[in-house]
């Protein structure tokens, strides 16, 4: 009789146990979205402040929240790349950086082209990596 009740034991145990950790996960991987904002709608990403001075924005796109990271800006042609600190950004939310003044070709009377990278060193796990990079250009 005890070996009856102990093999009726050990039968349950083998299939309620499987079950125990068959249960799906109750919250959504959440991957952040990072990518060049232009919310004034500018031509060509060309947003300038009152100085002339390259004023980029970081958009996250996703749902969950950008970690710091860092932006880079490049000027083809002219050997000057410049890297930005991005704060962390909650999901939906856009930051202007700081404006870009020293260094840059790209003064109200020169033509300049620029590529804005956003997570360029790659620290965010994003939902698309294909929409990091776009490239602009400041009619002078």
């Amino acid at each position: 009789m005890a070996r009856q009740i102990f093999v009726l034991i050990f039968a349950i145990l083998l299939i309620a146990v499987p079950l125990v950790n068959c249960t799906a996960p109750t919250e959504p991987t959440l991957y952040t979205d990072l990518v060049p904002a232009n919310p004034g709608g500018w031509p060509n990403f060309c947003e300038r402040d009152n100085e002339g001075a390259l004023v980029i924005h970081v958009q996250n796109k996703g749902d969950g929240y950008a970690l710091c990271s860092t932006a880079l800006i490049e000027f083809p042609g002219s050997g000057i790349s410049m890297p930005l600190q991005v704060p962390a950004i909650p999901p939906g939310e856009t930051y202007e950086l700081d404006h870009i003044r020293s260094g840059q070709p790209c003064f109200p009377d020169l033509d300049c082209f620029f590529r804005i990278t956003v997570d360029y060193d790659s620290i965010c796990e994003e939902s698309d990596e294909t929409n990091n990079s776009v490239e602009g250009k400041c009619t002078g």
